[in-house]
């Protein structure tokens, strides 16, 4: 906190030299540079605030954010601060505490000197204890560089950040540093072990922050340098329990990433699998642990969602989903003091009341909605800054809200939902940097479009459309190569042009269409689906009074080539056979054309591809 204290007040990092190595040997070695120096007209209580909390010794420092906090509101308020300058003295001795090892070594030279002069032999003992001994201070000093680093970038980045909005890119670029950091290390540990631990722990880390941002490929690089790290590790010191730990913690998170991508379920099955398989001998070793039995329940949490949401194997997820509840209850009561085993057994019997729900059990599913929903309002109320509690009351709605219309309750399903959106769409303006929060805030939009249409109200339905909309474009904006948020961008985009189609607003569906195509021009798809919306657009412009004759005819006739030559398209690209042609009665305004006529006459070769 004091290093992002004088960042602000200053402009710049306390300790700043041409590599991190450096950087180091200046915040062990040398006071940070007085902020007034750089800001002459720097409040003095404000510099020694400042200075305080970056004091050598820490119980010097502040003791807990909340003293740090108190000081500053005294400050701002005008009353003196608790917080005083350090004195000559103090800080002749705290250099002296800085450099034993200069210290050391300037003795140890006179030393050596004077064995010289009198004792070759013993020079060369000295010589050799003087090697070793400089040989164990770097080792130290590499591990103490190694904790600050694990403490200011790591632990501040994943303890401290993790649930403070809009600090989502700061805490992204605290863990690359130490990524850089470890990187360094690695190179300098000769083989450390503890050392690559933290290392592969810092990729670990970086990828859960790439995850959270929706930069995939970047994440799976992170997991990946992470594994090759673990993997060495375990293969030349098996009976380690924290190596095998941390290699189950990287096969769940690579797991977890295939679950989100199209087409790597069996991928990120196997993952799981490996990850169950060491956190499930680490349990059995050590039975007591805590920490081995809530990963073992999150992991199998994890499995379960994808074997029911990817590969649809429902009795074989229910297995996963009751297994992992009982071990997060067991924690919740043998530990009710710690609120993430709480949180847990509640997310448990979520995926639980999901399973049932699948399996038809709407009664069983709702009541166990309910109490889940009592919990994460109770949560959220007591800690309204925690984002994941929002998050989870969010989620909860919605599948409740799912039950209710389910069950024909309509008006209290759109009740529900328009909550379930309201939390959605605040988290997305407490978290811009975050794309998952835009597009679940446009998927609860569209969820209540949707009820709102079946009720008739298709105007009120279109604004919520487009509303739905722009929110997935804004998380599709953050993170523009992920194929998961342009699929639901293009689905909202379908569902506003059969809204319009309704409506007959055939110039604006028209104009919907040319977005649609222009999101993904080269998708054959995409050109089949645009197609036979347009060709759904080709009777309006004969009932819309506000036209002459002339226009008409001539809007009817643009619709209608428009939608013959996007057809021709998608038939190029090999999604449009003969017999959707034939049959699909969206096309039924354009079948009599000459020109539809000769797509069923046979297949259309493939356009030749252009040379560079």
């Amino acid at each position: 906190m004091g290093a992002i204290l004088y960042s602000l007040l200053t402009g710049r990092p306390p300790f700043q030299a041409q590599s991190p190595l450096d950087t180091l040997l200046l915040l062990r070695t040398q006071e940070p540079i007085a902020p007034s120096r750089l800001r002459p007209r720097l409040p003095r209580d404000l510099e020694t605030i400042c200075l305080k909390c970056l004091h050598k010794l820490p119980h010097r420092r502040f003791t807990t954010a909340a003293a740090l906090a108190d000081d500053l509101d005294r400050f701002l308020t005008g009353k003196p601060v608790a917080a005083r300058r350090v004195g000559s003295g103090a800080r002749l001795a705290l250099w002296c505490r800085r450099q034993p090892a200069l210290a050391a070594t300037i003795a140890l030279a006179l030393l050596a000197i004077a064995a010289v002069a009198s004792f070759g032999f013993w020079r060369v003992v000295h010589e050799r204890d003087r090697y070793r001994a400089e040989r164990d201070r770097a080792v130290a000093n590499l591990r103490q560089a190694r904790d600050a680093v694990d403490s200011m970038l790591t632990r501040v980045s994943v303890d401290r950040l993790q649930d403070v909005p809009q600090f989502e890119l700061v805490r992204l670029a605290l863990l690359e540093d130490a990524r850089d950091f470890y990187r360094g290390f690695a190179r300098q540990a000769d083989g450390d072990r503890e050392i690559l631990l933290e290392a592969s722990q810092a990729y670990w880390r970086l990828g859960l922050a790439y995850e959270s941002l929706g930069r995939l490929d970047d994440a799976s690089n992170g997991f990946r340098e992470a594994l090759a790290i673990q993997q060495k590790l375990v293969s030349g010191y098996p009976t380690v329990a924290d190596y095998r730990w941390a290699l189950a913690q990287t096969y769940r998170a690579l797991g977890g990433l295939g679950k989100l991508s199209f087409g790597r379920s069996d991928e990120a099955l196997g993952a799981l699998q490996k990850a169950i398989a060491l956190l499930e001998e680490l349990s059995s070793v050590d039975p007591g642990n805590a920490d081995y039995r809530n990963d073992l329940a999150g992991t199998l949490t994890l499995r379960g969602m994808l074997l029911v949401e990817r590969l649809r194997q429902v009795p074989a997820a229910a297995a996963d989903f009751r297994k992992a509840a009982e071990l997060f209850d067991g924690l919740a009561a043998r530990f009710p003091a710690i609120p993430k085993y709480q949180s847990d057994a509640a997310i448990a019997r979520y995926n639980l009341a999901c399973w049932m729900g699948d399996a038809g059990r709407l009664d069983e599913k709702e009541k166990l909605l309910r109490p889940i929903i009592e919990f994460w309002e109770r949560l959220a109320a007591a800690e309204p800054a925690v984002m994941n509690h929002r998050s989870k009351l969010a989620m909860t709605l919605a599948d409740l809200a799912d039950v209710l219309q389910k069950t024909n309750r309509m008006p209290e399903a759109e009740r529900v939902l328009r909550r379930s959106a309201d939390l959605r769409l605040q988290l997305s303006k407490d978290s811009p940097n975050m794309p998952w929060n835009f597009i679940r805030a446009g998927e609860m939009l569209a969820r209540v479009a949707s009820l709102v249409a079946l009720r008739g109200d298709l105007t009120a339905a279109r604004k919520l459309q487009e509303q739905a909309i722009a929110q997935k474009r804004a998380g599709l904006a953050l993170a523009p190569t992920n194929p998961d948020y342009r699929q639901r961008v293009s689905t909202s985009q379908v569902a506003l042009i059969e809204t319009l189609i309704r409506l007959r607003e055939h110039d604006d569906a028209a104009r919907a269409v040319s977005e649609l195509i222009s999101f993904s021009p080269d998708s054959g798809p995409q050109c089949l689906r645009a197609g036979s919306l347009l060709a759904r657009c080709v009777p309006l412009p004969a009932a819309d009074a506000r036209l002459t004759d002339a226009r008409r005819s001539e809007l009817a006739k643009a619709y209608a080539d428009r939608a013959v030559e996007l057809l021709r398209e998608a038939k190029k690209r090999g999604h449009c056979d003969i017999d959707f042609l034939k049959s699909d009665h969206s096309l039924d305004n354009i079948r009599s054309r000459a020109d539809f006529q000769l797509l069923l006459a046979g297949p259309l070769a493939p356009e030749p591809k252009q040379s560079p």
